[in-house]
């Protein structure tokens, strides 16, 4: 095994791994021995880490991190961040030296190829591995001078790596470790008189490899500098060619895309992809494409997509939200209320080009839009003039025919977000905040206001003396949809004085509110102190799609959790949680606390949720910062 700070050379015969080399640079490598391959070196993922320092290195990892577990809500906030922090990022000089000393190794003259320049690639960890590809996403640069040159190409290679495209696509894939980016330096071919692309293998659809050709180096073709030649390639050259690939699938063990040129009477492999998605299953079009479907317009299983292509791995968050949602939306509807909107959205990077694309998107959405793109990449908001870019950076600059899908929904901010619930003795409970839905539901609401109804007598019962009027008209509804349905809490954003339903969340817990107030969960819990102070990581795992009512459990599983467990790892007891308010994140301790207090929040927060659902006692209660140990008895908080 290499160590950390070695630089790799092609003639070596260790054995290699993806975390060491990345999967291009590994590709290469096991191929070395039986195929024109030019002489290259790979700069580890150390010599990235080493040059931007270990304070900085730490910072990108953690935040990326933080990202993930938000599913990229913050991508922005964390874009910009990036930008400036590599703004300056140059090669560590202790790098010079173990690159011209392999080099050297490599080209006696001096470490200077016979051609003269190099070709600098990326070979990421994420890279050219099952299921990610990341073709495209990455720079490369061609005929790059030894010395200075080749530093700074080094350098911008890095860099596209900290691109907005690379941190959804990083996201998107599940990426585990962002800065595990390896540097591939190839001697650069450069009498070339024919080269290109040649895809086939053992999933190929065809009997024989699609191979397309141009004269000169394949980068032309590429970067679209030059369409492929319409006539059929020499028949020599087109028998080798189908000889490399399949001999690179076989090594491989899959399909492959090889990118090659023909010099010196030899076919030259310049890079070897793996095509993880069999071509018979990828969806792509030759001209621009775009499909918009509403998201709601039937219910259940009957709101199928219109297209004939698998929405991969959108596919399960579309239909659980679907599945959810749709039957209760209709119901909304017909009750006369404005409902949520959004689309499901194909499209392919060709679109992008299209006004009438834009058109088409625009009529059917606001000023500010919610987008899925899958598990890994949830709920992020942006501005609808911003959300073309950021379907730009979902496409590879490789792939602008392949097709898209993704779910794009309204943002509704409004004056108040809200939650109502109709309970056990018939009475609707609803709780509003300017700090709009997401906080009612994550927990960081505050100066929350509660209004609550007697169905029976269709009179209020809070202390208010002048609920405003359309709070009667979620608790009418309230009650309609128990009635059609199941109890549930209903979420709702007001604006100009208009409710408009957003979602529900089934009640599972059967213990309804005694009373309107404070008391989340009536019962019996004492124990020591302990005293929870949020930090930016525990608001953002608390408002991003990382912990939701129905699987909060396996959070933990992902999520690295560790600066809230280890806090309750030095009582002897169970403790009790004080907290400023009911955060999402905090219940990773369910189960390994006595009970929780919270000196404000919502009742119907997701928290409050699963803490009725397991049965632990809390309250949201005013207290001092100086108590040591207190107990919850039924309602009540009782300082010892």
């Amino acid at each position: 095994m290499y160590p950390q700070n070695s630089v790799i050379s092609m003639m070596d015969s260790r054995k290699l791994s993806p975390e060491q080399v990345g999967g291009k640079f590994l590709s290469l490598y096991g191929l070395r021995s039986d195929l024109n391959i030019p002489l290259a070196i790979c700069l580890p993922p150390r010599a990235l880490k080493d040059s931007l320092g270990m304070e900085l290195s730490t910072k990108i990892e953690s935040g990326f991190k933080e990202l993930a577990a938000a599913r990229g809500l913050f991508v922005d906030q964390f874009f910009d961040q990036l930008d400036e922090w590599v703004q300056n990022l140059s090669l560590a000089p202790i790098w010079h030296q173990r690159i011209q000393e392999q080099l050297v190794s490599l080209f006696p003259h001096e470490g200077i190829p016979h051609g003269e320049t190099f070709a600098v690639r990326s070979s990421a960890a994420n890279e050219n591995v099952e299921n990610s590809s990341f073709s495209g996403i990455y720079d490369s640069f061609l005929d790059v001078r030894p010395g200075r040159d080749l530093y700074d190409s080094i350098v911008k290679c890095w860099k596209s790596c900290f691109t907005r495209r690379s941190l959804l696509q990083n996201l998107r894939a599940g990426s585990a470790d962002f800065l595990s980016f390896a540097v591939i330096v190839q001697e650069m071919i450069t009498d070339v008189e024919l080269g290109g692309i040649a895809i086939g293998g053992n999933s190929w659809k065809e009997g024989s490899p699609q191979i397309e050709w141009d004269y000169g180096h394949p980068s032309r073709l590429l970067n679209g500098f030059t369409p492929p030649q319409s006539t059929p390639l020499n028949a020599r050259v087109r028998n080798l060619v189908s000889d490399v690939v399949e001999r690179s699938s076989h090594e491989t063990g899959s399909s492959v895309e090889i990118e090659w040129g023909w010099a010196k009477e030899r076919v030259f492999v310049f890079q070897v992809r793996s095509i993880n998605t069999p071509p018979s299953k990828k969806a792509t079009t030759e001209f621009a494409f775009w499909k918009v479907q509403n998201l709601y317009d039937t219910a259940g299983s009957e709101n199928q997509p219109e297209y004939n292509f698998s929405l991969d791995s959108l596919e399960p968050v579309y239909q659980k939200m679907v599945d959810k949602r749709a039957g209760a939306i209709q119901l909304a509807r017909k009750y006369g209320l404005e409902t949520t909107t959004g689309v499901l959205l194909a499209f392919n990077g060709l679109a992008l080009e299209s006004q009438d694309f834009v058109y088409d998107l625009d009529k059917c959405l606001g000023n500010k839009v919610v987008v899925d793109v899958n598990k890994n990449v949830r709920q992020v908001v942006i501005d609808r003039k911003a959300l073309y870019s950021f379907l730009g950076d979902l496409i590879s600059p490789d792939g602008a025919g392949d097709i898209h899908t993704l779910i794009v929904r309204d943002y509704r901010e409004g004056q108040y977000g809200a939650i109502s619930r109709r309970l056990d003795d018939g009475q609707v409970v609803i709780e509003y905040s300017a700090d709009g839905l997401m906080g009612l539901n994550r927990g960081t609401a505050i100066n929350i206001s509660q209004v609550t109804y007697d169905e029976a007598q269709s009179g209020h019962l809070s202390s208010q003396d002048n609920p405003p009027a359309w709070t009667r008209k979620i608790a009418e509804f309230s009650g309609a949809f128990t009635n059609s349905f199941f109890p549930s809490q209903l979420e709702w954003v007001i604006c100009d004085e208009e409710p408009v339903f957003i979602d529900f969340t089934k009640a599972e817990d059967k213990y309804a509110i005694a009373t309107a107030g404070a008391t989340i969960y009536s019962g019996i819990a004492r124990g020591p102190i302990l005293f929870i102070r949020p930090d930016h990581r525990m608001i953002h795992y608390s408002v991003g799609a990382t912990i939701s009512v129905d699987d909060y459990s396996i959070a933990g599983e992902t999520i690295d959790f560790d600066f809230l467990t280890e806090l309750i790892e030095d009582f002897d007891e169970p403790p009790l949680v004080f907290a400023p308010l009911p955060y999402t994140a905090l219940s990773v301790l369910v189960g390994q606390v006595a009970g929780f207090v919270f000196n404000e929040g919502s009742i119907f927060s997701h928290l409050a949720v699963i803490l009725r659902e397991n049965k632990i006692p809390s309250l949201i209660a005013p207290f001092p910062d100086h108590i040591v140990h207190a107990e919850i008895e039924f309602d009540e908080l009782k300082l010892l």
